[in-house]
Formats: structure tokens, sequence, C-alpha cells
């Protein structure tokens, strides 16, 4: 039940963050998308950002994989809210930081299972 509910928050706050962060791109205002995705990254990770910002994509992967097995489910938001923040650091004008995000998501994404979609048992389990 815990686990459930948990799940459910953290679906919530990030589509609630992915919303804002593609809402202030959209008015041309980056610096509070980069600002959301800071928080969302943060809450998501339980660390700080400036932390998780030094992390290679491999160090994220391993971050990610700390308890033997890759957290799914975590990984996918987080390869999401890169590419999320990428979007953001090409509206601000920053195209290496941009390209950086990008190939953060991208190591993440290439280590994620694919996504089967009747498949409910993804949400915070390990595969």
């Amino acid at each position: 039940m815990y686990e459930s509910d948990y799940i459910l928050r953290v679906i919530n706050l990030m589509g609630i963050a992915f919303r804002r962060m593609l809402d202030a791109i959209a008015e041309q205002r980056s610096d509070d998308a980069l600002e959301v995705a800071r928080q969302a990254m943060e809450e998501l990770m339980g660390a700080s950002a400036g932390a998780l910002d030094r992390l290679s994509g491999e160090g994220l992967l391993t971050l990610l994989s700390a308890g033997g097995e890759l957290d799914v489910f975590h990984g996918r938001l987080l390869a999401e809210l890169l590419l999320h923040r990428a979007l953001a650091y090409e509206e601000g004008g920053a195209p290496e930081r941009a390209a950086a995000e990008r190939e953060r998501a991208q190591v993440l994404f290439t280590a994620l299972p694919p996504e089967d979609p009747d498949d409910d048992s993804q949400g915070g389990t390990t595969r």
C-alpha cells in the first residue's frame, strides 16, 4: 500500500513538474523551467541537483543501481526529466548544456528495459 501511494505521489509530482516546465519553455522562461527541473530532480532523487549535475550518465546509472539492480521507475523519470531540461537549456541559448543533458538521458534510456504498456509491475520495482 505504501509503495503504491509513493508511486502515485511521485508520478503526480513529476507530471505537474513536466507541465510547468513545458509551459515555461513555451513562454520563453527557460530560467523558470530550469528551476522547476532542479526542484523535481531533488524530489525524485533525494539528493541535491548540484551533486546530481556533477555525475555523468554512467554515474547516474551507478547511483540508480546502488542496490544491485537498476531502479527502472526512477531511471525512466530521471531520463525524461533530463530531456525536459535539455529543452530548457536549448531555449535558453545553451546548446552545449542541452547536448550534455540529452547525452545523460540517452545513457539512462539505453540501460532501461523497453516499456511494456500492459505491464503495471514496472512502477517502483527493479528489474
